[in-house]
């Protein structure tokens, strides 16, 4: 089953109905990561930015994390336009970038410097 999206980005799982049908622990925990997989999105600084923003990615017990990717297929990756609009919205909102794992994220500022990287490869894209 194709993963669902909303304007060219992945819903939250919130909104797939997976209940957890265990104790939710700092142990039982990973990241997951909206826009997925990881190596559709890599080779582009756009997709890949896309794909780090905070608000991208959501704690899952790891069960539930493991049954959503098997009865998921990736979802269909944004258009370049749709991905520049959610970029551009986190920009202008000081969104965070998150990387690591569930249990030891590190977050990074959404720079000045990253835009301008963004724009450049906007420019060639397009």
């Amino acid at each position: 089953m194709e993963y669902p999206t909303r304007h060219g980005l992945a819903v939250h799982t919130a909104e797939l109905g997976l209940q957890p049908d265990c104790a939710v622990n700092e142990r039982n925990i990973n990241n997951h990561h909206l826009q997925f997989t990881k190596c559709e999105y890599m080779g582009s600084i756009i997709l890949v930015a896309l794909r780090s923003l905070d608000e991208r990615q959501d704690i899952l017990p790891v069960a539930v994390h493991d049954y959503l990717h098997t009865i998921y297929e990736p979802p269909v990756k944004p258009t370049l336009v749709q991905a520049m609009n959610r970029l551009q919205q986190a920009h202008d909102s000081d969104e965070l970038l998150k990387f690591g794992s569930a249990r030891h994220p590190k977050f990074e500022d959404f720079t000045d410097g990253l835009w301008r990287q963004i724009l450049a490869e906007y420019e060639r894209e397009k």
